[in-house]
């Protein structure tokens, strides 16, 4: 242990020191002593004595005393290292006290220099003190220095080095302990000083007494002081000094400050560092969540920043996660609770975050109290905006949809709180809130609703509905999607929504269509699809009830609909509007066609598979049963099934659907009377109570009433539950209302009286009267001109002949069948059917039986289509009788089985068509047949003579399927199905085979023809004269006129083809496929299915669908292809190359690139060539859909092989598959193509080929991108260039639509697709890709090749500097080449790629580049010079410590160009200099070089050359004027004189305003140089001479600037020699021409005038004139000139006026002149008359004003005169000056000028 040390000695070695600093007799000795023994003393206070550290303090309070003079300075450095050694000031804190006190005020004395250089100490183990004062105190001392810290520029090396110079060894700990800090202090706020508590946001009470020094205010006095501070600790911490991981915080906490100086840089910083923060980060959101939310004993931090930290949060998945669950409910607290709207909205956007990043037990466990919270705050908080209520409602639904579990609940709380929401919204929330709903409702639709949850939703959306409130619409879309299609309450819903009409009538009639309800809920469709899959795999039944589209129960429906009480809106109305008491019309008709539907499709069981659900599903279920008389009986079966009291309750509805008579339910009259007929007997018998009522509506004027009400009188009174007497009755009373010609008595009568028949009671009336009614029904058909009366009777007519209710004897029925064949040729389809009906009356074999025949066969031959199926039918009929089945359809009655009436005219009928079917013929007479055919074996499928003649039936209608009519070969199809199906198997398979060898080929179809036979369309083979070839005969005459007659085999064979291929296009129609799709011949036909595969892609649409129909009615699939996939394959390749026609090779391309879809290119490896060779071979083809379908093929091939290349093949197997696709894609047959549709689709292949190529692509890269830069012009459109040439007419410009198309280029998949290509680069291939790129930037032509090549080059240096540094220079100088583009777009695009290229060229590639720029500036015009801005911006933005590196050779020369005369060349140098350099420190910088580069070029032979390097000197002299020293001086002053040197030109005059006030401003660095203070006067008295009139008034100014500015020369006699010269009037009249500038000559007159009074006032300088009479002679001059010049009402001329006289009247108060003499009386007068009158100009405020302020001068001047002479005229003067001030006073009235004229007017009074 050492000894303690001697206390005498030590002693006397503090005495030693206290003596010496006692004996310095001057400040410089007291320097010299502390400097070099402050420091040892200090250490004495570890001394164990006490009397010792007590004497070292007496001296310390001695030295206190002494320095404190603020020149004193102290050895801060060594303070600072002894107070930082820990042996030392680390061990006696008494030692480090002493330390930091006089280290604290010696701070403030050093030098910045070396303040600066105590950066590195000071901050070396800041974080490491333990004690907390000295800490603070240290961190005060380096805010105060960094006040002067100025960062090295940005990446520099000087920069980099910061971080190891600061903190060596990467020492962590102090960096970040400051980064800590310096957070904190960006949140200080000093108005804790104006506040009771003291505290301040984010800040504990402990890090605010740290940063203030225990709240002491004068820590940061001025207020100003700490946005300074905060500013360059900005500056620190942006340097390299930190990492972006310590920087962030601080710029994010300053970056809100509201202090623009202080946030604008912050937000800067953040930017940059924020890019290399993760926010994934655990300890970055811990962070945040601390700023946002506060900690213990820290609040949170202001509202702003809060908001921000929120915008930060949402970018992360970690600060959704579970455990940050109690710090997301707080935000969400914090939201409701604030009143700052951007806040509360950010709250808001967070909350929706987490719903959607959080994981299901973040939103579980938070949804339940979010969602609560955030209904009690829409509740509450009715004033907040509608905005921010928008987004509670949004986040509201955000979570509950990721909740869904919360939303079904029971009561359905949640749904229903949103529903009143929008009920009761009186802002302009309701759309949000409706998309809130939207959102809830894609999460609920995924869910099966089951028990008590989808009974309280039906209830709530049908209350919601019957309310009629505003969320009306909303909740019909919600039953559409959430109540299944078996819910009786969802299709309830849709029935009320189409009362209520527009979109909800709409969105709600889906409900009522099976095929519309899938399409609105497209999840179930997915869900069903899974359950019938799982069930197939899984060889189980999935549940029913899962199933959402499954269909309501007849019952239900009923039971709901038209028994169940219901509440109905109340805008239905009354019972008044309803129908039965139960809905409006349009609902109520839909509830009654939907529950009739229902009742069919349930009836049909497993036939619904024959009824497909689309759009007419609603027409097929309505006319199944009139068409399907099985589906009939099924539906009989099962209403008789059903319970008896359901039925009824449906017929009763029914039937008051037609009692009612309104408007919009005529559709559904027919209900009742379609299901009275299917209904058991004992059912309909209740209605024959009815039977009155149904009579009444006989008479109604409605016709469609009329005919259901004949309808319902005929079922219902023929029923046997009418007794006879009424029957009777109501048989008469039908006959009196046929005499009195009643439609509905006529209908009536015929309806009942066929019923009766049926039912057997036509006896219970006698046959006169019967008879009468027939006779009264004939003669109303013959003879009535009723038009619908008569319509009746021949319908009437009808159903009795079909009954033969009529006798054949009787005279009226030939009338009636001569009348009915009258209108049957006009065209009367009725009368048709009616004929048809009559031959009922007579025998089979009789005349009038073939006369009728015959008859109804001239109708169909010569009218139309229709009429030749109504023809057909009424054929089948006359034959078959009841036996057809047309004639049973509609007549049939559930319980009733009817058998007489069948005829045998079948077999004769069939004898005739089939003769018919053999014979030549037109196309009326083939189409009679075939159609005639066609209904004998549809309607009386029964007859034997049908199935005996069924292999005649097939041969004829074999003949008419190459029939050229559409409609022939369609009927023919119909009739060969019709044939197979009725066909026993021997026969079918003889069908079959016959089909498929004509399908195939194998047998050749013969063409009979004679001269007349048509074997083409009129107008399908012109001949150019107007007229076409049509038939045989034309052929054989065009044959003889060209002597060819080889013609008529040619187009015989055209004429086959139409014909096979109309034969093939029959097979898919009316399901002929289905003959082909049950035989075995087929199955395993290796011919067929080749050819079957490549029909289905023939070039005719019908074609294709009749294939595509055979091929899945014979099962064909993928199966099918897979087995034959060879035999497909050869057919294809085949037909592509030997196909002679055109279809043949379009089909075979077509079905070959189908065939190769999505398959692996190894299957069809070895055919691989072969279809490469096919596919370029038909890219060539003649006929453009050949091409386009080979086209398709390539892209089929193409893609196939880019497939490959991205996996599942060997490395060698896909450079082989690469290669060949390269050699096609690279080639003629891709790039080099003609056809721009070759080009693109070789370019979306390369796009595809980039993406999953990889490394394997290299050795093609270079010339890839030198097609793609071509290609990128090549793609533009061609309207492009349209536009610029017209850009006026389209009010734009060029530039404008260049600027367009550069951001097209920068977005297009092209562009993509080089950048992807750039990045697999290596050092062989970009070596290959540099001679290439430099080609493409020399020859490139057009804008988007430009652009391409520019970008090219940024991201080679982006994405590989290391790779292209070695080229860098030898781009840049063929870049440099290009830079001059015409187009400003390229030019900027060259200019940026050249500023990214200088980030990795050499100095020597750089100064080369500057030197281009110098010289293209020079020397060049307009562009070149705007070309050389872009060049050396771009540098300096992109390859900023490059050109600071540089900056002595580049930033002189921009001062320089900045001043150019061009606008636009000015301002591209401008933004340069100002956004790269500090300002005026800048200009003092490069000062010498500035001037240099001035005085070289401004004796350049372009004049704005030397107007350039003028404004430029002139620019430089204003900069530094102000604090200018003499060296800068003396370099500027000789360039300024070169520069006014010489003539007069625009502009000139700033730059010898800029030379004067330069010197006027730095005159006491001129100090006493008369020389250039001579020098300069000569100059401005030379240019104030000049003649030049524009330039006169400007250059008299600045010799008023000059007299003004030294105050000890007396220019007052050659200014105003000048100014006289200059302003009196010419001799001669001048012309009033415009001046340079546009000013006329009369302003610039005006101009003259004031520049040169105001001049010769401001040479007015009495205090260095001893003459009194000589100051005399100057005022009065002074004045003369005012009273001459300085008149009129122009405010310049007033202002000037009254300026100049104050300007005088000042100067003589502020001189000595004694004025004694007495003409000085009327001088003073004619002075104050100005004064006078400028002080009551009432058009001049602003003058008055200053009129004011001037009689304080002139009170002096007047009180001065009167002492001086005291005489009558003196004092009458002074009395004249007070009544005109009294005169004054009253006269004014403003208050403005009143405040200034009172005290002055107060003092001159006084004088």
């Amino acid at each position: 242990m050492a000894a303690a040390p001697d206390e005498a000695k030590e002693l006397r070695l503090v005495d030693n020191v206290e003596l010496k600093i006692a004996l310095a007799d001057s400040d410089a000795k007291l320097q010299k002593l502390l400097n070099l023994y402050l420091p040892p003393l200090l250490m004495k206070l570890s001394s164990p004595h006490e009397s010792v550290r007590n004497k070292v303090v007496a001296v310390c309070a001695h030295v206190n005393t002494r320095i404190k003079p603020s020149n004193f300075l102290l050895p801060v450095h060594a303070l600072l290292e002894q107070f930082k050694d820990p042996a030392i000031g680390g061990s006696y804190p008494l030692i480090r006290n002493f330390d930091l006190m006089y280290i604290t005020t010696g701070v403030e004395r050093m030098p910045v220099a070396e303040r600066i250089a105590l950066l590195p100490t000071l901050v070396r183990g800041i974080s490491k003190h333990g004690s907390g004062h000295h800490q603070r105190t240290l961190f005060n001392v380096l805010l105060r220095l960094l006040q002067h810290f100025e960062p090295p520029p940005r990446g520099s090396s000087v920069d980099t080095a910061l971080r190891e110079q600061m903190f060596p060894d990467n020492e962590t700990q102090d960096s970040e302990w400051l980064a800590t800090w310096f957070a904190k202090l960006m949140l200080l706020s000093l108005n804790i000083f104006n506040q009771a508590d003291k505290s301040c946001p984010g800040l504990s009470n402990a890090d605010v007494d740290f940063l203030t020094m225990d709240k002491k205010k004068e820590t940061f006095t001025p207020i100003s002081v700490l946005a300074e501070i905060k500013v360059a600790v900005l500056k620190f911490i942006a340097s390299g000094a930190f990492l972006d991981k310590e920087r962030y915080l601080v710029a994010l906490t300053a970056s809100t400050d509201t202090n623009s100086a202080v946030g604008d840089p912050a937000d800067d910083v953040y930017k940059r560092a924020m890019a290399s923060i993760s926010l994934e980060d655990g300890g970055v959101i811990a962070e945040l969540y601390g700023l946002l939310l506060g900690r213990p004993g820290v609040p949170p931090v202001k509202l702003t920043l809060q908001t921000k930290i929120l915008g930060l949060l949402c970018k992360s998945q970690k600060a959704a996660e579970e455990s940050r669950k109690p710090e997301i409910e707080r935000i969400l607290d914090i939201g409701l609770q604030t009143t700052y709207p951007r806040l509360r909205q950010a709250v808001f956007s967070f909350m929706a975050w987490v719903s959607r990043m959080g994981d299901s037990d973040l939103t579980d466990s938070l949804a339940p109290g979010v969602i609560e919270k955030l209904r009690n705050w829409l509740l509450e908080d009715t004033a907040a905006s509608d905005e921010l209520r928008g987004y509670a409602y949004e986040t509201l639904a955000s979570l509950a949809s990721q909740c869904i579990h919360l939303v079904l609940e029971p009561e359905l709380d949640i749904v229903r709180f949103m529903f009143r929401q929008l009920r009761d919204d009186r802002g302009g929330v309701a759309i949000t809130i409706e998309g809130a709903l939207g959102v809830i409702l894609t999460g609920i639709a995924k869910k099966n609703l089951e028990g008590p949850v989808k009974t309280s939703m039906e209830d709530m959306l049908l209350d919601i509905i019957i309310e009629e409130r505003r969320g009306t619409g909303q909740a019909v879309k919600w039953a559409g999607r959430l109540l299944s299609f078996g819910s009786v309450v969802g299709r309830w819903v849709g029935a009320l929504s189409l009362g209520m009409g527009g979109t909800i009538a709409e969105e709600g009639g889906k409900a009522l269509h099976p095929y519309h309800y899938r399409l609105v809920n497209p999840e179930a469709s997915i869900q069903a699809i899974k359950n019938a899959v799982e069930s197939e795999e899984m060889d189980v039944d999935v549940p029913a009830g899962e199933n959402k589209f499954d269909f309501p129960r007849f019952a239900d429906l009923v039971t709901y609909f038209f028994t169940a009480h219901h509440t109905l809106p109340a805008s239905f109305g009354g019972g008044g509007n309803l129908i039965a008491g139960k809905l409006p019309p349009k609902p109520f008709a839909a509830v009654l066609a939907f529950t009739k539907r229902i009742t069919i499709w349930e009836a049909l069981g497993q036939q619904q598979l024959d009824i497909k659900i689309d759009e007419d599903w609603d027409r097929n279920v309505d006319t199944i049963i009139d068409t399907d008389e099985s589906a009939r009986t099924q539906v009989e079966d099962f209403l008789r099934q059903q319970d008896a009291g359901v039925v009824t309750t449906f017929l009763d509805v029914a039937w008051e659907g037609i009692l009612y008579d309104g408007e919009g339910v005529d559709i559904i009259k027919n209900i009742w009377t379609d299901l009275a007929v299917l209904v058991p007997p004992s059912i309909l018998g209740r209605y024959t109570s009815n039977l009155p009522a149904a009579w009444k509506l006989l008479t109604v004027p409605k016709a469609e009433t009329r005919r259901v009400a004949a309808m319902a009188v005929g079922l219902l009174g023929s029923h046997p539950a009418v007794p006879e007497a009424t029957l009777a009755k109501l048989v008469e009373d039908l006959v009196a209302g046929i005499e009195d010609k009643k439609s509905g008595a006529i209908g009536a009568f015929a309806i009942l009286l066929s019923r009766m028949k049926m039912r057997g009671r036509l006896d219970c009336v006698s046959s006169d009267l019967i008879q009468k009614g027939v006779r009264g029904i004939a003669a109303t058909l013959v003879d009535s001109r009723d038009a619908s009366l008569v319509e009746t009777a021949i319908e009437a007519m009808g159903e009795l002949a079909v009954m033969t209710n009529v006798n054949e004897d009787m005279p009226e029925v030939e009338k009636v069948q001569k009348s009915l064949l009258e209108k049957a040729k006009r065209g009367h389809e009725k009368a048709v059917q009616t004929l048809g009906y009559i031959a009922f009356l007579y025998p089979e074999d009789s005349p009038k039986a073939d006369e009728i025949t015959a008859e109804l066969i001239k109708l169909g031959e010569n009218g139309g289509v229709e009429m030749a199926f109504v023809a057909g039918e009424a054929l089948a009929n006359a034959s078959a009788g009841w036996g057809s089945s047309a004639v049973r359809r509609g007549r049939k009655i559930a319980g009733i089985e009817w058998t007489e009436g069948r005829r045998g005219g079948v077999r004769k009928l069939l004898d005739q068509f089939l003769k018919r079917a053999q014979e030549a013929g037109g196309g009326g007479k083939r189409r009679t047949t075939v159609v005639g055919l066609l209904s004998a074996f549809e309607f009386c499928s029964e007859d034997e003579a049908v199935k005996e003649r069924l292999g005649d039936a097939q041969q004829a209608f074999r003949t008419f399927l190459t029939d050229r009519d559409d409609f022939i070969q369609e009927t023919a199809a119909r009739g060969l199905t019709a044939v197979y199906s009725l066909s026993d198997e021997e026969t079918q398979q003889d069908l079959v085979r016959s089909l498929v060898s004509s399908f195939t080929g194998e047998t050749k179809q013969k063409i009979q023809v004679s001269r007349d036979t048509q074997l083409f369309e009129p107008g399908q083979l012109p001949t150019g004269d107007g007229s076409s070839v049509g038939s045989y005969g034309d052929i054989m005459s065009l044959a003889a006129e060209l002597g060819d007659p080889s013609l008529v085999y040619k187009f015989m064979t055209l004429a086959r083809h139409n014909s096979v291929w109309a034969s093939r296009a029959a097979f898919g129609r009316f399901g002929l496929g289905k003959i082909l799709s049950s035989s075995t011949e087929v199955k395993d036909n290796e011919k067929l299915w080749p050819v079957l595969y490549r029909y289905r892609f023939d070039p005719s649409s019908g074609v294709r669908q009749s294939m595509n129909a055979i091929w899945q009615a014979l099962g064909g699939g993928p199966e099918t292809v897979e087995r034959w996939w060879e035999n497909i394959l050869r057919e294809c390749l085949s037909g592509a190359v030997r196909g002679s026609e055109w279809r043949v090779r379009e089909a075979s391309i077509a079905a070959l690139a189908d065939l190769l879809s999505g398959r692996k290119v190894s299957q069809y490896k070895g055919y691989l060539q072969e279809i490469w060779k096919i596919a370029f071979k038909v890219l060539d083809d003649v006929k453009e859909s050949v091409r386009l379908a080979a086209m398709k093929l390539c892209k089929v091939l193409t893609t196939g092989m880019v497939r490959a290349m991205e996996g599942g093949v060997r490395p060698k197997e896909n450079a082989e598959i690469l290669a060949i696709l390269m050699e096609f894609l690279m080639g003629r047959q891709g790039f080099e193509a003609e056809a721009k549709d070759v080009q693109l689709f070789a370019m979306s292949t390369l796009l595809q080929v980039i993406k999953s190529a990889g490394e394997q692509l290299r050795p093609w890269i270079p010339d890839i991108v030198e097609k793609m830069l071509v290609l990128l012009a090549d793609l533009e459109p061609e309207a492009v260039n349209y536009l610029i040439m017209n850009a006026d007419k389209y009010n734009t410009t060029g530039e404008e639509i260049d600027r367009i198309r550069l951001n097209s280029i920068r977005a297009s998949p092209i562009m993509s697709a080089i950048e992807d290509l750039l990045d697999k680069l290596d050092g062989p291939s970009t070596a290959k890709l540099i001679p290439q790129l430099t080609k493409a930037i020399r020859t490139s032509l057009s804008l988007p090749s430009k652009v391409g090549c520019s970008r090219v080059v940024v991201n080679l240096v982006m994405r590989h500097p290391v790779l292209f540094k070695p080229y860098a220079d030898e781009v840049a100088k063929v870049l440099l080449a290009a830079v001059k583009d015409r187009s400003e777009v390229v030019s900027r695009g060259y200019a940026v790629a050249i500023g990214y290229a200088c980030r990795i060229a050499a100095d020597k590639g750089i100064l080369k580049i500057v030197e281009w720029a110098k010289k293209n500036y020079w020397e060049g015009e307009e562009r070149e010079r705007r070309a050389s801005g872009a060049v050396l911006a771009a540098v300096y933005k992109h390859a900023t410590d490059r050109a600071n590196e540089l900056a002595v050779e580049i930033l002189p020369f921009i001062f320089c160009a900045k001043n150019d005369t061009d606008e636009s060349v000015s301002e591209e140098f401008g933004k340069t200099w100002t956004e790269n350099t500090g300002g005026s420190g800048a200009v003092k910088l490069y000062l010498a070089e500035i001037v240099q580069l001035s005085t070289t070029n401004i004796t350049s032979a372009r004049w704005s050359t030397r107007q350039t390097c003028a404004f430029a000197l002139a620019e430089a002299a204003k900069s530094i004027s102000r604090d200018v020293t003499l060296s800068q001086l003396q370099v500027l002053w000789p360039a300024l004189v070169v520069a006014v040197a010489g003539k007069s030109w625009e502009g000139k005059e700033k730059v010898l305003e800029a030379f004067v006030s330069f010197a006027v401003d730095a005159k006491q660095s001129l100090g006493g140089d008369d020389k250039k203070l001579k020098e300069l006067e000569q100059v401005v008295i030379r240019e104030a001479k000049r003649n030049n009139h524009a330039y006169r008034g400007p250059a008299i100014k600045c010799l008023g600037i000059f007299a003004d500015g030294f105050e000890t020369l007396d220019l007052f006699d050659k200014t105003y020699d000048i100014v006289d010269s200059a302003i009196a009037p010419s001799d001669e009249d001048e012309m009033d021409v415009d001046g340079a500038d546009g000013k006329s000559a009369k302003e610039l007159a005006h101009g003259l005038a004031v520049n040169g009074v105001k001049a010769v006032s401001q040479a007015f300088r009495p205090g260095i004139i001893q003459d009194e009479r000589r100051v005399l002679e100057q005022v009065s001059r002074v004045v003369g000139m005012l009273e001459k010049h300085i008149t009129g009402t122009n405010i310049e001329l007033k202002t000037c006026g009254i300026d100049s006289v104050t300007l005088v009247i000042q100067r003589l108060a502020q001189s000595q002149m004694k004025l004694k003499d007495n003409t000085w009386t009327p001088i003073l007068g004619r002075v104050w008359n100005r004064i006078f009158e400028h002080g009551n100009d009432l058009g001049f405020e602003a003058g008055r004003v200053k009129a004011a302020s001037s009689l304080e001068y002139f009170t002096t001047v007047l009180k001065r005169h009167k002492r001086a002479m005291d005489t009558p005229d003196c004092r009458e003067f002074v009395g004249k000056v007070h009544a005109d001030v009294k005169k004054t006073l009253d006269n004014e009235k403003s208050p403005v000028v009143l405040r200034v004229l009172n005290p002055t007017a107060v003092l001159l009074l006084g004088a």
